[in-house]
């Protein structure tokens, strides 16, 4: 016997709420880069040093890790 929300109606199939994607951060090699861009403390002008020296050369893996997040990664899907 089946739990109903309200008795005697049930819908003929579930219907798709939303769909959600982990960061970029769940995967291995997202978090090797979280942990790159936060390995020096000092900061210029309220900004990381770490972050100026390896943003933009760290910038294309992370482009890359996003899109293929998509296709290829976990979802979570809410129905």
């Amino acid at each position: 016997m089946s739990v109903q929300a309200i008795a005697g109606v049930s819908p003929t199939s579930e219907a798709r709420i939303m769909t959600e994607f982990p960061s970029v951060a769940s995967s291995g090699i997202g978090c090797l880069v979280g942990q790159i861009m936060d390995s020096i403390p000092v900061s210029i002008f309220g900004v990381k040093l770490s972050y100026l020296l390896f943003g933009l050369p760290l910038a294309p893996l992370g482009m890359l890790l996003f899109l293929w997040n998509r296709p290829f990664g976990a979802r979570y899907i809410l129905t």
